[in-house]
């Protein structure tokens, strides 16, 4: 090919083609027209001025220009050119030295190529694997590799690492209230406010769902992890305004300290333990992990598997505790009580473990196979002549916001053919508070069908007495707290004697939970109770044992 056709073919090429003579005499023997689409520069300008090339490229890469040997030069190199209007280009470039006859390196002949789309593409793949598309924020994978930074810095400045792992409180009610949509939006705002109280060194990620893990380094003392603590928390608990309403988040706080030895994995473990942790205890708190902790919450771990495996195999055994009325003598019904024969530890009570049914939706099965358990258990005690009365079954808040409730009661009615006045519900009244416009909702529903609801445990949530004559609900219970203190305490008298003034001036039954002594049931019904359980009359009761209780002359003749 001849010098003019090859001149030809580089004058119209879009990549950037040039001979540059070193020194001594340096300066472009020759630079393609695509100079000017690639650099801002024209090739006059680069043919008049040798040094403008230095002054496009990074210094680093200056200084290994002025290193050249025959090493991987045909290789293409991407780097930063300056432009003349002060913008940055990326360019693939490859290079070839030319040798005069003494061997010499007297130029270097190149050909430069617009790369930038394609380093804009890589770099938006790198932040999609790295960063959580809706809040922009770091991902678990970004995290780990911070931490291991952080770690490192940390172990060189004689300080520590603090990992601080939030979980927003009640997240779940956002989303079924106001749609996921909406819940985003809060996700984007509480991500906002975390950037906003911490450093330029440190790392505020998002772990997955409602979660959150912020990375804070220079830790030297407690004090430190505490005002810090602080100050996240005041943020994230700052209004935030959605359509109409008007939000206040909290979150359960979990935090592990890191030095020398530790990795990042182990880290966010204990951080996650501790905060299972603040969760357990009554959520809106900050617990700091330690080996009790974390000792904890490998225990709730090994019980979840345990309840889960126990929940596909039947292992549980439903016991009756009755509930009479308040001269002892008539059976008004039982209440349901769930047991869980958990192998190699024997009957357990449903503290245990009724916690975790209910945080990690374990409950809904679980609900759903004592309801018609019972519901077996009533036909059964009616086709042998046994009246069990009302029997009463307690509801979760995973439950009742379960869009196949009524459908589940509909059938286990249906299965066991009773009627729908011989089955009731129990909720506590914290569960119903948590969306009163939804748990009202729910409550019509099941009204609808017929059965009965009480609000459990009254008098230990924070219910408001403008919501109370809104629940559609047929009695009251007083939590056993305050009927244990009978006859002791003048206080919890006072506070039983306005639930049942205000029960009964609502039109509801009030029953008594946890009767135990002939005195606490003579006040109760001095006071004008209606109903009473307790270990005075029966603990709750096998199926095969409850047949005596409900046949006998009088189920406890206590005032007489």
């Amino acid at each position: 090919m001849t010098e003019k056709r090859l001149q030809l073919l580089a004058d119209n090429a879009q990549d950037f083609i040039f001979s540059y003579r070193l020194p001594p005499g340096r300066g472009f023997d020759y630079v393609s027209p695509a100079c000017e689409a690639i650099t801002g520069y024209t090739p006059a300008e680069l043919y008049a001025d040798p040094e403008l090339i230095f002054e496009m490229l990074e210094p680093q890469y200056v200084e290994m220009m002025q290193g050249l040997d025959n090493s991987n030069l045909s290789q293409g190199w991407e780097l930063r050119m300056r432009r003349k209007n002060g913008s940055t280009v990326w360019v693939e470039q490859r290079l070839s030295l030319v040798r005069d006859e003494d061997g010499r390196i007297v130029s270097v002949e190149g050909i430069a190529r617009d790369v930038s789309e394609r380093k804009a593409a890589e770099e938006r793949l790198e932040r999609q694997a790295l960063h959580d598309e809706l809040t922009a924020l770091p991902n678990r994978r970004l995290l780990r590799d911070r931490i291991s930074q952080a770690l490192a810095r940390a172990v060189r400045d004689g300080c520590l690492v603090a990992v601080v792992f939030l979980d927003l409180d009640r997240f779940k009610l956002i989303n079924d209230s106001w749609g996921h949509a909406e819940g985003d939006k809060v996700l984007v705002a509480i991500a906002e406010r975390l950037r906003s109280v911490v450093r330029g060194s440190d790392t505020v990620a998002r772990f997955g769902g409602d979660e959150f893990v912020v990375v804070r380094e220079g830790i030297s003392s407690g004090d430190d992890v505490s005002v810090f603590l602080d100050r996240l928390a005041r943020e994230v608990q700052r209004k935030i305004v959605l359509g109409n309403n008007d939000l206040v988040i909290n979150a359960s706080i979990g935090v592990a300290l890191g030095g020398a030895g530790d990795t990042p994995e182990g880290l966010l473990r204990d951080a996650d333990a501790a905060m299972y942790k603040a969760k357990a205890e009554g959520q809106s708190r900050a617990e700091i992990a330690t080996k009790a902790v974390h000792s904890e919450v490998t225990n709730r771990f090994s019980t979840e598997l345990a309840l889960r495996r126990s929940i596909a195999r039947d292992e549980f055994d439903v016991m009756y505790q009755p509930v009479l009325a308040i001269d002892g003598r008539s059976l008004v019904g039982v209440e349901a009580l769930v047991r869980w024969r958990r192998p190699d530890h024997g009957l357990v009570e449903p503290d245990s473990f009724i916690g975790i049914a209910e945080d990690t939706g374990l409950i809904r099965p679980l609900g759903a196979w004592v309801m018609h358990q019972a519901c077996r258990q009533l036909q059964h005690w009616s086709r042998v002549g046994v009246r069990g009365g009302v029997v009463s079954v307690n509801l979760s808040g995973r439950q009742l916001s379960s869009p196949d409730l009524v459908g589940n009661v509909l059938g286990a009615m249906a299965a066991a053919r009773i009627d729908p006045s011989q089955l009731s519900f129990e909720i506590t009244e914290s569960v119903l508070m948590e969306d009163v416009d939804r748990s009202i909702q729910i409550l019509r529903s099941l009204k609808d069908i017929g059965v009965g609801l009480t609000i459990d445990d009254f008098g230990t949530g924070y219910s408001s007495l403008s919501y109370l004559e809104r629940f559609p609900v047929d009695g009251l219970k007083i939590d056993r707290s305050f009927v244990s203190r009978l006859g002791t305490n003048a206080a919890d008298g006072a506070i039983v004697a306005a639930v049942l003034a205000l029960g009964h001036a609502l039109d509801l039954t009030v029953t008594a939970e946890g009767v135990e002594t002939v005195e606490q049931l003579q006040i109760l019904a001095d006071l004008g109770c209606d109903a009473a359980q307790g270990y005075l009359f029966a603990r709750p009761l096998p199926p095969s044992d409850f047949p005596a209780f409900a046949t006998a002359e009088k189920a406890l003749a206590a005032l007489n």
